[in-house]
């Protein structure tokens, strides 16, 4: 894999990883107090994701035009659905994949048209 894509690729990971902490600081924080929101670790680790996302997204818009590499984000619904799935037993239906795929087939055509 190009170092270039592998950039985005990460970026996009981190993202996905800091939206699944978020989602664990949730829950942990449901009926405690805002600073113990803010002091849980799993915000915190959230936002060591997003700080990481945003290292790895700034390096990839060296390479990349931002109309071609925004669009790579969107990579991160299907990551996140991927996750909301198995790590929080969330329901999927057939048009939400039905979406992703439609997601999934525009960053093939991005990709070939590179």
């Amino acid at each position: 894999m190009n170092i270039k894509f592998l950039l985005i690729l990460l970026s996009v990971i981190c993202q996905s990883i800091a939206y699944v902490f978020g989602k664990y600081a949730a829950i942990s924080s449901l009926n405690n107090g805002f600073l113990f929101t803010y002091l849980n670790i799993y915000y915190l680790l959230a936002l060591t994701f997003l700080f990481l996302q945003s290292i790895f997204w700034l390096f990839s818009l060296k390479f990349f035009n931002l109309s071609f590499a925004y669009p790579f984000l969107s990579l991160s619904l299907i990551f996140n659905t991927i996750f909301a799935k198995f790590l929080f037993n969330e329901p999927v239906s057939w048009s939400m994949i039905s979406g992703l795929f439609i997601i999934f087939l525009g960053m093939v055509t991005l990709l070939t048209e590179k």
